[in-house]
């Protein structure tokens, strides 16, 4: 009995089912890695508390390490006395970008530049006049080069939702994040997977 020939696909069908089978791979990858940080942390809460969360990275001084805030926090007999002892505050998006920019040693105009961004927008952003969108904090970490710790303060702090591995869009984004890709090459991932680009118009 002849085998029957598998009918061939036409290269574009086959191209986008190879983009859908390696988006599924970069989405699982990217999930397998956010359970594993949260396994080393406090294992439950924000998808990306990592075990050792330096804030040296914006600060110069590193932090103890989440395990260690998490068991002194739950044996305090009060938060506030927590609080104060570690000096917890609320962190700004202005207060915060402008913390990474002397950390990274870089200027805001080249930021704002590089982030694809109007310069009065940019700077008002920076001085805390204006509240950007979640893709316009995105576009800011990308152009900071910030990793996936920085990305999630910043967001946090613009009172943005965190990256999310499960969602198709956000998979792609910690992807590139993770990998260091730049604001450019970030759209140009997103445009092969016809997920909206950030950038001119993005919400």
């Amino acid at each position: 009995m002849s085998r029957r020939r598998p009918p061939k696909l036409h290269p574009r069908t086959e191209d986008r089912g190879h983009d859908r089978a390696r988006t599924s791979r970069v989405r699982s990858r990217v999930c397998k890695r956010a359970r594993a940080a949260m396994m080393e942390g406090q294992g439950k809460g924000g998808a990306w508390m990592m075990a050792r969360e330096h804030e040296g990275k914006a600060s110069g001084t590193a932090e103890p390490l989440t395990e260690e805030l998490l068991r002194e926090l739950r044996t305090a007999p009060d938060p506030m006395q927590f609080i104060d002892a570690h000096s917890i505050t609320h962190r700004t998006l202005p207060a915060y970008l402008n913390e990474l920019l002397e950390a990274k040693g870089l200027r805001r105009s080249d930021v704002v530049r590089a982030a694809g961004l109007n310069d009065t927008f940019g700077y008002q952003i920076f001085k805390g006049q204006r509240n950007p969108s979640r893709d316009k904090v995105l576009q800011l970490a990308l152009a900071l080069g910030c990793d996936l710790v920085e990305t999630r303060r910043l967001l946090q702090a613009a009172g943005a939702n965190e990256l999310y591995c499960k969602d198709r869009r956000d998979a792609i984004l910690i992807f590139c994040i993770d990998h260091a890709l730049s604001l450019q090459q970030t759209n140009e991932e997103l445009y092969r997977f016809g997920e909206p680009t950030l950038g001119p118009g993005s919400e």
